[in-house]
């Protein structure tokens, strides 16, 4: 994780970088990809049953 150019760009909304996302930059980085902000999905929104 030290190696990546912006770990940051890993880090869910609450500043923390997961198991998951470490695993995702050392991915990216064998592969000589990087992660644009902009390119992070939008977060889901919760959408409540309709009471019938």
């Amino acid at each position: 994780m030290a190696r990546t150019s912006m770990p940051a760009d890993y880090a869910r909304p609450n500043g923390r970088v997961a198991a998951a996302d470490v695993r995702r930059a050392q991915y990216d980085r064998e592969t000589g990809t990087a992660v644009d902000a902009a390119d992070q999905p939008t977060p889901l929104r919760f959408k409540p049953r309709r009471s019938t």
